[in-house]
């Protein structure tokens, strides 16, 4: 799975970032605040009324691969942020109630003006579903990581995006990626911020069998 942002934590949220409240939630929920600035490569500015593109903007190519490496879902530790629909997708898998998903598999952590849950992480900080063959809940496997490296902060400009080529060996390899691929991303992680606990009570009603972090 795909943790946090770029930088040497690639899909993670890197850990020592906690304490910049900040820069947390300004990835974290990237592009579910209108009033954040959005300077990317390739963005929702290049949509037209009616979704078509617009051809006046200039398209960075992105070219893309993965290599299967599941370098994203391990290695320093790391923040998986889970949307509603990810919470929801995840329970049912394992034919869970969502209270027992998330005491099961998940931790609660405080970004100051929200409350939201991360996946847990194995004792050398691999995501806890990450086995030898890969991902085990692939097929539903959270937003932040279905939609890695089409992020908006990776995308920012094209530094950014080569920065991001230095830790994951799949950026600038393979086919060409088309400019509807990577908006259906942005859309997505906008549609799916991270969940505030408060907002589900079957969460809110669990506050005291969590460790804040």
């Amino acid at each position: 799975m795909a943790r946090g942002t770029y930088g040497p934590s690639m899909g993670r949220f890197p850990s020592g970032q906690r304490g910049q409240t900040v820069n947390l939630l300004a990835v974290a929920f990237e592009g579910s605040n209108p009033s954040l600035p959005t300077r990317v490569i390739i963005s929702s500015d290049h949509l037209q009324d009616g979704g078509n593109m617009n051809p006046e903007l200039p398209i960075k190519d992105i070219y893309f691969q993965c290599m299967r490496c599941n370098a994203c879902c391990s290695g320093q530790p790391g923040f998986v942020w889970l949307s509603k629909r990810d919470l929801m997708a995840l329970s049912e898998y394992f034919d869970l109630s969502i209270q027992r998903f998330a005491l099961t598999f998940c931790r609660i952590v405080d970004l100051g003006i929200v409350t939201t849950l991360s996946l847990k992480e194995k004792q050398n900080n691999d995501c806890i579903f990450l086995e030898n063959d890969g991902c085990s809940v692939y097929p539903v496997r959270p937003v932040q990581c279905r939609t890695y490296p089409f992020w908006e902060t990776i995308l920012e400009n094209e530094q950014s995006w080569i920065e991001e080529g230095k830790q994951c060996p799949g950026i600038g390899r393979g086919s060409l990626i088309s400019s509807d691929r990577i908006l259906d991303a942005f859309f997505e992680r906008r549609q799916n911020a991270p969940l505030s606990i408060d907002e589900i009570a079957a969460l809110a009603a669990l506050r005291n069998n969590w460790d804040i972090q």
